[in-house]
């Protein structure tokens, strides 16, 4: 399924120094999905990014023939997420 970004998902990612394939590794591949209240669902994958571990996580919506990925962040409290 092909995968879109939002401006706003594109700006956090570039804002933050995340790879696009990173971001798309997170969604095809994450280590944990969560669904949400919202109808969106949370992809988060461990990532790792100079010596430290963090939580990479990209919030999405599934389309018709799309994923939408709406945000995208990193944060440092893994158990929290993962």
């Amino acid at each position: 399924m092909e995968i879109y970004f939002t401006d706003h998902a594109r700006y956090q990612f570039k804002e933050r120094n995340i790879s696009l394939a990173e971001v798309d590794r997170t969604v095809r591949r994450p280590d944990k999905i969560l669904k949400q209240l919202s109808g969106r669902i949370r992809a988060v994958r461990r990532f790792k990014k100079q010596r430290k571990v963090y939580a990479l996580v990209a919030v999405y919506e599934v389309r018709k023939h799309r994923i939408e990925v709406v945000t995208v962040f990193l944060t440092s409290k893994i158990k929290k997420y993962l």
